[in-house]
């Protein structure tokens, strides 16, 4: 069945796509790979696991309307303690329960622990993966365009709603992206930029998202 590929079809018999546009609007698109890029210690990984219990505890705020679904959180950054504490705080700060979310630490490319992972996301019934974090989800070399080809093969195999936490190049003429190759910012549906903001109190943070 994987040799024959993906079926053809005539596209005026479709009928239209009922999907959702978001999974979390305005934030995340449906079915396409999003990317949220910035320097370290701003809160990226944690922002994307905040995300990660809005969706699947299909709660919507003031700012974000979320369609619920099960997530899956890949790492390749930090370990299930810490990632755990992520979630059990930010349940805390919330006042709701915490949701199930599914982890998976990670040690290989995307692309080489590609039919572990599908088999994953085909038993669990996962529509949204969280990809933590590109550089060595592609195999640590996101600047070489073979290896980020690569990687958004597999992740468009995998057919989810995608949100891959990125690090930032540097700055060239004024302007940022994701550190790496230019396809990083081509071939993602939608790319979120996190600068800095003022400082906060203790435990507190503040970022912007820029489009």
């Amino acid at each position: 069945k994987y040799r024959e590929g993906e079926p053809a079809f005539d596209l005026a018999s479709l009928p239209p796509d009922e999907r959702v546009g978001f999974r979390v609007d305005p934030l995340i698109h449906e079915g396409q790979p999003n990317i949220l890029f910035g320097p370290g210690g701003l809160g990226k990984s944690y922002f994307a696991t905040y995300l990660a219990h809005l969706v699947s505890g299909g709660t919507s705020t003031r700012l974000l309307t979320t369609e619920p679904g099960k997530v899956l959180y890949l790492d390749w950054e930090s370990d299930r303690h810490d990632v755990r504490d992520r979630v059990f705080s930010i349940a805390s700060g919330l006042g709701t329960e915490v949701q199930n979310i599914t982890y998976r630490f990670c040690t290989s490319s995307l692309q080489s622990d590609y039919e572990s992972i599908e088999t994953l996301v085909h038993d669990k019934g996962i529509d949204f993966i969280i990809v933590d974090s590109a550089a060595p989800a592609c195999g640590g070399s996101p600047e070489k365009a073979e290896d980020t080809l690569q990687f958004f093969n597999a992740l468009r195999g995998l057919q989810c709603t995608s949100l891959v936490v990125a690090h930032v190049a540097k700055a060239e003429g004024g302007k940022t992206g994701p550190f790496g190759s230019v396809f990083w910012t081509n071939l993602s549906r939608n790319s979120w930029e996190v600068r800095s903001a003022h400082d906060g109190k203790d435990n507190e943070f503040f970022f912007s998202l820029w489009h």
